[in-house]
């Protein structure tokens, strides 16, 4: 990379020398934003963080529309002066807290009408606020204004390569997750490799449609295009019924998603696919269904790549795109660095034998952030431990046997269990908890919880609820199971990985028929959107094969078919027939009288 830039920076400056007028934003409300442009927002961003005494060595948490032009041109414009933390918007004011607490920063930067949880934190901690407004009718703009007077001017200066210019929360084996450190060296010597590899050229536009606080979406989707001079395309969070009026409108030529949304694009497909100028499209953050895409790949008309990576090494490998072969079942080629198949001293195992996969080069985190326990253990004789198992064939392309033992991956968003556990503990009325992955039809894994109470006079719904009260929806169990123990290994600790099968007659509840028209007719709303014959009132939504997607399409149902305004939140509190029936009737007085004895 001796003639390539080095930071976001070198980047965003660079491209704004070579391509001015070159479009590099695009929303749907208002005209496209020049690289010109993005770059001159950037330096005047850098010199009022300056002014504010924030330099390039401190940290600033972001907290953001998950996807919107802001949050991205904010996110570029924070990491070319400071540390850029971006977290999740929809995190309660709880897990603000602890995080805001675990991290230090020297101040929180958050969108206007979009973190009253955050700021009510950051006030909790005398954390000083600066607030971002979007500005009308500009694509991308937006105002600084500091709320809390932080201190007095720092030096102007660029930031160098081994600085850090993002940190991404990543969930670890313990109850406190993870934050990695990106430098701008790995960053930009990842996406010049990942460019490079996609063949993307100046004409290229890029639809992203994912969360801008993971490295799917911010640098796959943001700096990955960037480097390329390609338009990026941010019209919102991914909505399955109007993700193809968006490609139509975008002209993309690629975008990248998790398979859960893969498999969402295709059953939304429309019956006469428009004519589209895609050049291929692509997926990673988790395993990817054959069935899916085979069945996308013909309906498009175009390559389908798969992609191997996480948090502490960005992309690791890719599949290619034609002419070269793309092997079955294979994740790709090396993209960056170096990757070996280890045995347990850390030892390169040869081609074909199953092992740890390991990697190395300027693409990996140099450790994790403020967290001396997990370091030692994450780094072997110089290379990463990814915690996944698989194998190099002869000609060096990878293929994935297993994944990390503990982690829940949901539809690609990585959930500590540890995480749950230490929530759940914190009940007054709990004694033990161990919350598990179980299989799931289409997200590939979802949560479980086994408790044992102190007393048994709480209800599930109580524990949903408190659940609610402390952890984003995506965290909250599918099921919680009410057990007398939880079993353990002959050291005294859980096995995870066996309780799905221990547990395995709990996790499916026996049958109730629906009786009122109220849970008639949600069970065949449900029923009819999950494509199966019979919903059982005490049926859970999402145990049953839903998931996020499918629950928009009973929400509209629901709404329309009882005349109310039924909220996400209270459907992923209540995901089950009675439950339901129960909220729609508390709420809103829709009540059906039914004969006692009825069934």
């Amino acid at each position: 990379m001796n003639d390539q830039p080095t930071t976001l920076w070198q980047i965003l400056k660079a491209q704004a020398a070579i391509y001015p007028e070159h479009l590099a934003l695009s929303s749907l409300a208002s005209p496209p934003l020049t690289y010109q442009h993005l770059w001159e927002l950037v330096d005047q961003t850098q010199r009022q963080l300056r002014q504010w005494g924030i330099c390039r060595e401190q940290r600033v948490v972001m907290v953001a529309p998950a996807n919107s032009a802001v949050t991205l041109s904010l996110s570029f414009a924070i990491a070319s002066s400071a540390i850029c933390i971006p977290l999740n918007p929809n995190f309660t004011q709880s897990e603000f807290l602890t995080y805001l607490q675990q991290l230090h920063p020297q101040a929180l930067v958050i969108v206007s009408n979009c973190a009253d949880a955050a700021a009510k934190a950051a006030v909790q901690l005398d954390l000083p606020i600066i607030l971002a407004t979007p500005l009308p009718n500009r694509t991308g703009w937006f105002q600084l204004q500091e709320t809390t007077e932080i201190k007095t001017q720092s030096v102007l200066s660029p930031p160098s390569p081994e600085d850090i210019a993002f940190v991404f929360q990543t969930s670890g084996s313990t109850a406190q997750p993870k934050f990695v450190p990106v430098t701008h060296k790995g960053l930009c010597y990842s996406s010049s490799n990942v460019k490079d590899c996609l063949q993307l050229g100046t004409d290229d536009i890029c639809l992203n449609v994912l969360p801008l606080f993971h490295v799917h979406g911010l640098v796959t989707n943001g700096v990955v295009p960037l480097i390329a001079g390609n338009l990026i395309c941010l019209y919102g969070n991914f909505e399955a019924s109007v993700f193809w009026q968006w490609l139509n409108q975008s002209q993309a030529t690629w975008f990248s998603v998790p398979p859960t949304i893969h498999q969402a694009i295709l059953q939304a497909a429309p019956k006469i696919t428009p004519k589209l100028p895609l050049q291929f499209i692509r997926s990673g953050s988790a395993a990817l269904s054959p069935h899916v895409k085979k069945e996308l790949t013909e309906l498009l008309n175009v390559p389908f790549l798969e992609a191997y990576g996480m948090s502490e090494a960005l992309t690791i490998t890719n599949t290619p795109l034609p002419p070269s072969v793309d092997k079955p079942g294979s994740v790709g080629k090396v993209v960056n660095g170096n990757v070996a198949i280890i045995n347990e001293s850390g030892e390169p195992l040869p081609p074909q034998q199953v092992g740890e996969i390991a990697v190395r080069g300027n693409h990996v985190t140099p450790g994790y952030l403020d967290n001396l326990e997990a370091n030692p253990t994450a780094f072997i004789n110089g290379w990463f431990r990814t915690g996944d198992i698989g194998y190099l064939d002869a000609e060096g392309d990878l293929f994935l046997v297993g994944r990390s033992k503990e982690m829940i991956n949901r539809g690609g968003e990585k959930i500590s269990p540890q995480e749950v556990d230490a929530v759940l503990l914190k009940h007054p009325q709990v004694l033990e908890v161990a919350t598990f992955g179980i299989s799931h039809p289409s997200l590939g894994e979802d949560i479980a919880a086994a408790v044992v109470l102190k007393e048994n006079d709480v209800s599930l719904q109580h524990l949903r609820d408190y659940l609610f009260d402390h952890l984003a929806p995506y965290k909250i169990p599918s099921q919680i199971l009410i057990v007398e123990s939880i079993p353990r290994g002959t050291t005294g600790k859980i096995i995870r990985q066996e309780l799905a099968a221990y547990f395995s007659d709990k996790l499916t509840p026996i049958y109730a028929t629906p009786r009122t028209e109220t849970e008639v007719k949600i069970a065949q709303i449900c029923s009819e959107v999950l494509g199966i014959e019979t919903i059982g009132l005490d049926d859970n939504f999402f145990a049953l094969g839903g998931h996020s997607l499918l629950a928009t399409q009973v929400i509209s149902r629901l709404r329309q078919a009882f005349g109310i305004e039924l909220s996400f939140l209270s459907f992923f509190a209540t995901p089950t027939v009675a439950g339901l029936s129960q909220e729609i009737e508390k709420s809103y007085g829709v009540k059906e009288d039914y004969e006692e004895g009825e069934i």
